[in-house]
């Protein structure tokens, strides 16, 4: 692995939003995409993201002894073809807490045009992930 170039830690006090005896978290607060950037039908030109990138993102929830988890997010794996961009996504419960890995790479500066559906669908999947991930706790 290489060295990170920036790293960046923080604590957050989250107060999840609560509908019955469920609490409801969403443990992305920093989120790469508001929305898709590619919104045509096709594309005929280059897609240049300026250089390859790696993106990481991990989260440590940590909810005490008086909570247990009721429903993690599914685990998710999504390749670009040719091996060019790979998406992992997985949300395990330890103990008192639940711990995230989120991490996508585009392994190529330029994609072709071809890879226009294949780059539309993976970013949709990376702001479903970041929208839609909710961890629910329930009390003891």
């Amino acid at each position: 692995m290489k060295n990170p170039i920036f790293v960046e830690s923080f604590d957050i006090a989250y107060s999840p939003e609560t509908i019955g005896d469920k609490y409801f978290i969403n443990p992305f607060m920093l989120k790469n995409f508001k929305s898709n950037p590619f919104k045509l039908q096709d594309r005929t030109y280059p897609i240049d993201f300026g250089y390859a990138d790696s993106f990481n993102y991990s989260a440590k929830i940590e909810f005490g002894p008086d909570y247990i988890v009721d429903t993690l997010p599914e685990e998710r794996n999504v390749s670009l073809p040719n091996g060019s961009g790979s998406l992992r996504y997985s949300a395990q419960e330890n103990g008192d807490s639940v711990e995230l890995a989120f991490k996508f790479d585009f392994k190529s500066a330029i994609y072709t045009p071809e890879y226009y559906p294949y780059l539309k669908e993976f970013i949709s999947n990376i702001i479903d992930i970041q929208n839609n991930s909710l961890i629910v706790l329930k009390k003891k």
